[in-house]
């Protein structure tokens, strides 16, 4: 493989009121021998070099804390990552990525989720084999009996999708922790 080679250019903004904290991010990459992983065959993959790669997009975050008992925040990222040649759309990369968590305390008890939302992925570098659009929930409590001492139940992939991993490899279904 050649060492990949490029130009990075990332500015953003940010903001810190009472409750809300909130940042928005451009980002502008072109890269050269961009190193990316296909697969060569049903159960292998392998890493390749590409032509030219302009990866730009935005990302934004907002986090609300109203009290010391509850939190929400969301993350939006849009990323346009193309091959320059083909102007398909880079492998293992979504288009659309959206992240929610929150959380509510009551004395020494906690309950959070989380929620992940990621468009179609392309797992081949013309885009003819692809991830469909994926959700995921997570939820779980937490008791914190000391104040060094704490108990947490997680279940993650609470609706049980057939999920798949940026490689097109299966992840697990419900999972308790």
């Amino acid at each position: 493989l050649r060492s990949e080679k490029g130009i990075v250019f990332d500015g953003g903004i940010g903001f810190n009121w009472t409750y809300i904290q909130t940042e928005l991010v451009y980002f502008y990459h072109q890269l050269d021998n961009s190193i990316v992983w296909v697969p060569i065959s049903s159960l292998t993959i392998a890493p390749i070099n590409t032509d030219r790669v302009i990866s730009q997009g935005i990302e934004f975050s907002l986090l609300f804390t109203p009290s010391k008992f509850f939190s929400l925040g969301v993350n939006y990222t849009y990323l346009d990552a193309q091959l320059t040649r083909s102007k398909t759309q880079l492998p293992g990369r979504s288009k659309h990525k959206v992240n929610l968590k929150g959380e509510i305390k009551y004395k020494q008890f906690g309950f959070f989720f989380s929620g992940h939302y990621s468009s179609i992925i392309p797992v081949n570098l013309a885009n003819t084999i692809t991830i469909q659009d994926t959700y995921q929930i997570d939820g779980g409590l937490s008791w914190k009996f000391t104040p060094h001492g704490q108990i947490t139940f997680e279940v993650k992939n609470i609706l049980d999708e057939n999920l798949r991993d940026v490689r097109g490899f299966p992840l697990p279904l419900r999972s308790f922790f």
